[in-house]
């Protein structure tokens, strides 16, 4: 629907220069450069919006809603944001040059229910003639892009979550909508793929009773901890450790919950934290 039509424009021998798609491309592009790498990052503790609340652990949500210091974000990390916001901007400029319409790309929209006003920022909404589609872009590793080729979206990124909520909030600004167009962009080939996602606004049920945990938590009674560490084997067999999984591993609070895991490095030099001589999954 719109990777398609993004695929014959970069293949055709009849592209076209556009000054405006060029000049929204750029303050977009200022735009991310600013946030990512001439601010600091400025969380005000005490509010609810949607990416607080669409990952699976209430106890993540809670540390930052309290105001709980986090740990400095690696390079690689605040790298790795600024490409994802690369990926976003550039799938919206082609679509454009495609002849395809995504308007209202981060509109403010909130999501209305149980005495809360939940921000949420889409990344577009398109309409094909007959109905209005949510539109959400997003790199992906090449596992998370391997899923997503068949149509499973991880809920541990909060990817669904994410986009119900979208969907939920264009309902309520009067737009119909009731399907979204994801479309992912695997990192490391440039390979990129759309697949058609149903609202079932009964997911948002989850996604508020999430938010009463949070905001009846306090500093010194957070919610349980979603996930548990994990037994490391090594070709299939145990190494006698305890690893963290990868949810927990990019968690920035991660040293609040897992005092004991260190950061390591497997025998393929890939990033570990584990915690050495235990098997014993701790509660």
């Amino acid at each position: 629907m719109i990777v398609d039509k993004i695929k014959t424009y970069l293949t055709s021998k009849s592209k076209t220069f556009n000054q405006v798609i060029l000049d929204d491309a750029y303050i977009r592009f200022k735009n991310s450069v600013m946030r990512q790498f001439m601010v600091n990052r400025d969380f005000k503790s005490g509010n609810i919006y949607t990416t607080l609340v669409t990952k699976p652990c209430a106890r993540q949500s809670a540390y930052k809603y309290h105001g709980f210091e986090e740990e400095e974000l690696p390079a690689r990390t605040i790298f790795n944001f600024f490409i994802g916001d690369i990926v976003e901007m550039t799938v919206l400029m082609l679509a454009e040059l495609a002849g395809v319409k995504i308007t209202l790309n981060n509109e403010y929209l909130h999501v209305n229910r149980e005495g809360e006003a939940v921000v949420c920022k889409p990344d577009g909404l398109f309409f094909d003639g007959k109905e209005y589609y949510n539109v959400e872009i997003k790199k992906m590793s090449d596992y998370t892009f391997n899923d997503f080729e068949k149509g499973i979206l991880d809920d541990g990124w909060g990817y669904p979550a994410q986009y119900e909520m979208e969907c939920e909030a264009w309902r309520q600004a009067k737009k119909p909508v009731e399907k979204t167009i994801f479309i992912g962009v695997k990192g490391l080939t440039g390979e990129f793929k759309e697949v058609i996602f149903k609202s079932d606004p009964k997911k948002l049920d989850s996604i508020f009773e999430r938010i009463k945990k949070v905001k009846n938590s306090t500093k010194d009674v957070l919610p349980d901890r979603f996930y548990k560490p994990e037994i490391e084997t090594y070709y299939k067999k145990k190494t006698g450790n305890l690893k963290l999984g990868i949810f927990c591993s990019y968690c920035s609070f991660k040293d609040r919950c897992w005092p004991d895991f260190k950061l390591d490095f497997t025998k393929n030099k890939y990033p570990i934290y584990r915690k050495l001589n235990s098997c014993k999954v701790e509660k």
